[in-house]
């Protein structure tokens, strides 16, 4: 356990570097007692505790995609004819969907975020390198209804555009004490950095040269008042600069 000043987290091309005005453990989850418990008193921390899991979900699965950006190229929704409600059910018509694909694809790897539509019907939204498939192949593998497929191999932060598809509805008590996204076993991790020397020196290299692409300020609870950068490591020159870094 180590105090965290400042953090950096890399997925991908995608950098986020944040300034705490308060240090923190790492390794210290802070949360309060009815985030950690599960409980709630009212209606509004049940709104409260909602928006927190789903702020959380939706930052893991963008880092998670942006991590293998390099090898995703294709952003499949499935869809039931059915207005199938039944998540157990679902879940497992997905599953066997994955192992019809892994029979044809072997090298097969993949993100797939749960999420209800309007009327709660079930739907997958799914990141993947499967390369080159006609929509009427891909759907007889399916069986159980409508795909859709949208190339993602020229999106430069693939992790916000599929995101920005999750609603609230992500929150659906059916999810409640279940994942609402799953991944292959290839998938790679974003690297976090916590360390203090790290940090500054990714900072320096990072900062010299780079203008942001998004910045923002908000205050925390825990961390008091906290800066918020990103950047898109897009340029070779800088990329392999912060990879010397980290090396």
């Amino acid at each position: 356990m180590h105090i965290v000043h400042n953090r950096i987290i890399i997925s991908g091309n995608i950098v986020e570097y944040m300034e705490y005005e308060v240090p923190y453990y790492k390794d210290y989850e802070m949360q309060d007692d009815w985030i950690k418990q599960g409980t709630t008193k009212n209606k509004d921390e049940i709104v409260e505790r909602s928006e927190y899991s789903l702020k959380r979900s939706k930052n893991r699965i963008r880092r998670l995609i942006n991590a293998n950006s390099d090898i995703f190229d294709k952003f499949i929704t499935l869809t039931f004819a059915e207005n199938e409600k039944n998540l157990d059910y679902c879940n497992y018509e997905f599953k066997k969907f994955i192992q019809r694909l892994k029979y044809n694809y072997k090298d097969l790897e993949y993100i797939v975020v749960v999420e209800f539509q309007k009327r709660g019907a079930v739907h997958y939204h799914i990141v993947s390198n499967l390369g080159y498939i006609r929509n009427k192949t891909l759907q007889q593998i399916w069986k159980n209804g409508f795909i859709k497929i949208n190339r993602i191999d020229r999106v430069d932060n693939i992790g916000a555009y599929v995101v920005k598809y999750l609603q609230k509805d992500m929150t659906d008590i059916r999810l409640k004490g279940r994942k609402c996204y799953f991944r292959s076993k290839g998938i790679k991790e974003p690297i976090e950095y916590t360390q203090k020397k790290e940090v500054d020196d990714l900072a320096v290299a990072l900062l010299q040269d780079l203008e942001p692409v998004y910045r923002t300020e908000y205050n925390s609870e825990h961390t008091g008042k906290t800066i918020y950068f990103q950047y898109n490591l897009l340029d070779k020159s800088t990329l392999n600069r912060v990879n010397s870094v980290i090396k």
